[in-house]
């Protein structure tokens, strides 16, 4: 089941999309991937699966900073490995 807050993303990301280039909507895409990841594995404050507000907020992207940078939420490997995104 899909976290409320990441829901209200994609809502949020859709009404972005519009006259935005492809280039822009897959970085969207990948972010908003990045964020349900780290919600999954409880990198980030529980609150933050439940409001938008809360997924957004600097404390909670001070998290996800942190968790991107060690590659930790990468879908893909590169070179056989997950560099910092």
């Amino acid at each position: 089941m899909p976290h409320p807050s990441i829901t209200a993303l994609e809502e949020l990301i859709s009404g972005l999309s519009v006259g935005s280039s492809r280039q822009r909507q897959r970085q969207l895409g990948m972010v908003r991937q990045e964020l349900t990841i780290a919600l999954d594995l409880g990198v980030l404050p529980g609150e933050a699966r439940r409001r938008l507000p809360r997924l957004l907020d600097e404390v909670t992207l001070q998290h996800y900073i942190q968790a991107a940078k060690t590659g930790m939420l990468r879908s893909r490997l590169v070179g056989g490995e997950r560099p910092p995104t």
